[in-house]
Parts: structure tokens; C-alpha cells; sequence
């Protein structure tokens, strides 16, 4: 194996597939590199997400070898030749930019884990991305309910819902798909990535038990987390009083009332007569601001909770409750999030 890279273009797609290296086995810790055609190809896994990128090279020898991670991102970076070559005898693997090279034992390419393929059919999905960064804030990250540790994506009248929800909070956001999808649940590494990848359409492929997101010359596979997920639909209340408020105003108001670190994460929210009293407090110290707003509110609710729903909307949002003791509705054209109210007394006025 021998080929000719640009430098830059090589550190590019690295900095991409690196991403996906496990830390547990000698083999997850490699990039697999893969020359043909004109094109050298890297791989990386952690043998649950694959990533695979790719970049325009001058093949000289057609050829795989696996190499670890460290010495050829640490080499790219430091090197100040605008090329690069890299070629292959056996498992020794060379590097050369300008007056500098390096020579490291790497691995066959035949030991590296064998990567699933998905025989279906593409389906695209405009703005996946960004969909997944509306909900991605309200995933699990305990493995107590493996289940919500993912999205769940779930196939709605020729378009899907994306899912998340810990058990105090859920997020859904609806958007169109081309093709056909089953429902499933995709892991949140996986979405993550995906989130970082693109804002435009997504190639995905699918069978019953891995996925495949495919975007700007960049692959990620992944297996799905396998298992029932909740019925969300019955979560998301219905009716109640409107409350309307710009979303923008009121996290400031919360990043106000946080600056006293409010006990348990509680603050208070009382809308009425044109306005909107977000207050908090703690053992000693009192926090409130107030805002413009429409309709009523009486609710106690974590900030996290809230900060983290209005962190990926703008503009005005609509926020329903029906009493203090149940859920919190918050909606923006295709995003709603759910969130459990806090209990609270009332016994003081802040």
C-alpha cells in the first residue's frame, strides 16, 4: 500500500472518523486505512458505531493496513508539509511530510472487526441533524432503562417522530421523510454524531438491528438499542391554560434567577396580567425577574429542565399547564417538550 495525501484533507477526515475509536481492545484503537481507486478511505470503531469518511488521494499501491490512532493523528498535526505519504509493508506502516517521517508496527487489516452492511433501500431524511439536536438534551444517561438511553424514531404519516425522555422530561420534534423507515431506537453516541455531521438530508439505511446515516462523504453505523419503548404519545398532555412568551426573554430570566444556584433546581413561574414572575430561592438568598407575556401560568419547575428545552428553539413558544401538579406542555411548531412540574408550597411570596 502506498498513496499521497494532502495533508489537510487527511487531518480533516481523522479529526471525523476518530471520533468512533473504543479505548477497550488493541483493534478499536486503530484507524483502518483503506487506498483504491483514488481515494484512501479511514475507518474507526468501538465495535458498537462505525465511522467511515474519505478523501482524494494519488494511489500509488492499492492496499489496507490498520494503525493506531495516536502516532498518525499526533504525526498529521505536527508536520508542516502541505503532503503526505503513507505506505505499508506487512504490519510496518511508514509516514513521510517534507524532511520528517515515522515508522510504526500497525495490524493486518484482515484482524480489524468486520463492519455490518445494510442491504435496504435508502430513505432520506431532510434536516435529520438538526432533529436530533432538539431532542438529543432530554435523552437518559443511565442505564437504569436502557430504552430511553437512545431516540426513539418512530413513523408518522409520511414522516417520523424523534423521541427522547429520561422519566422526568420528554422531547419530540416531527419531521418529513422520503422512503420508508420502522420504528426503532437509535443510541445517543450515534444521534450525537449524526447532530454534528450535517443540517441538510441524510441517506439512511436500516435492518433489525443496526442503522446506517450517510452525508457529506461520511458514513456512520451503528446497532440499535433493542427493546419497547414507552408509549410517549399518552405523555404529552392535552389542554390547559396558554401561556405565550419569547423564548429568548425568558432564559435570560432564568439565567437571572440562576445565579443564586436555586435549591433543588426549583424556580417558580406566575403569569398573569401581561406578564410573566420567574423567581427562585434558596437557604438565604432570593432571585426574581419579569418579563412581558401572555396568558396565565402558576407552576414550580426545574430550570435545567427548562433552560435545556429552550436552548434549541427561537422566537415565541406557547407554554400549557392544566394545574401545579401536572405536566409542563411547551410547543414551537414541530417541537413539544414535556416536563414534570416540582413541588412546591407556596408559602411564601418572592
Amino acid at each position: 500500500m502506498k498513496a499521497t495525501i494532502e495533508r489537510a484533507k487527511f487531518l480533516r477526515v481523522l479529526s471525523q472518523v476518530i471520533r468512533a475509536c473504543g479505548t477497550k481492545l488493541p483493534a478499536t484503537k486503530t484507524i483502518l486505512l483503506q487506498s483504491e481507486g483514488s481515494r484512501l478511505t479511514l475507518m474507526a470503531t468501538d465495535l458498537e458505531l462505525v465511522i467511515t469518511a474519505s478523501c482524494e488521494a494519488t494511489i500509488h499501491e492499492p492496499g489496507a493496513v490498520c494503525m493506531a490512532s495516536y502516532p498518525l493523528q499526533q504525526f498529521l498535526e505536527a508536520v508542516d508539509s502541505l503532503e503526505v505519504i503513507v505506505s505499508a509493508e506487512g504490519t510496518k506502516i511508514r509516514l513521510e511530510g517534507g524532511d520528517a517521517f515515522i515508522v510504526v508496527k500497525g495490524f493486518v487489516a484482515s484482524d480489524y472487526p468486520p463492519i455490518p452492511r445494510m442491504e435496504s433501500e435508502p430513505c432520506e431524511i431532510p434536516g435529520l441533524g438538526w432533529a436530533f439536536g432538539q431532542v438529543l438534551h432530554a435523552a437518559a444517561l443511565d442505564n437504569s432503562r436502557p430504552v430511553l438511553t437512545g431516540i426513539y424514531l418512530y413513523p408518522d404519516e409520511g414522516g417520523c417522530d424523534l423521541v427522547a425522555a429520561d422519566g422526568f422530561r420528554l422531547a419530540v420534534v416531527s419531521i418529513p421523510v422520503r422512503g420508508g423507515l420502522r420504528q426503532c431506537i437509535i443510541p445517543l453516541k450515534a444521534a450525537t454524531f449524526v447532530r454534528d455531521l450535517t443540517d441538510g438530508p441524510v441517506l439512511v439505511r436500516q435492518d433489525s438491528k443496526g442503522m446506517t446515516f450517510s452525508a457529506n462523504g461520511l458514513c456512520i453505523t451503528c446497532q440499535l438499542i433493542q427493546g419497547f419503548y414507552p408509549n410517549y404519545k399518552q405523555l404529552i398532555p392535552d389542554g390547559g391554560t396558554l401561556l405565550q412568551v419569547h423564548s429568548a426573554g425568558l432564559r435570560r430570566a432564568l439565567c437571572i434567577v440562576n445565579a443564586i444556584n436555586p435549591s433543588d433546581g426549583l424556580i417558580r413561574l406566575r403569569g398573569s396580567d401581561g406578564k410573566l414572575v420567574v423567581s427562585a430561592k434558596n437557604d438565604e438568598d432570593i432571585a426574581q425577574s419579569m418579563l412581558l407575556a401572555t396568558g396565565e401560568i402558576r407552576l414550580a419547575i426545574n430550570i435545567r429542565y427548562l433552560l435545556d428545552a429552550l436552548n434549541v428553539v427561537s422566537g415565541e413558544v406557547e407554554i400549557r399547564t392544566t394545574s401545579t401538579t401536572t405536566p409542563l406542555l411547551i410547543t414551537q411548531g414541530p417541537f413539544q417538550a414535556v416536563i414534570m412540574p416540582m413541588y412546591d408550597r407556596w408559602e411564601e411570596e418572592v
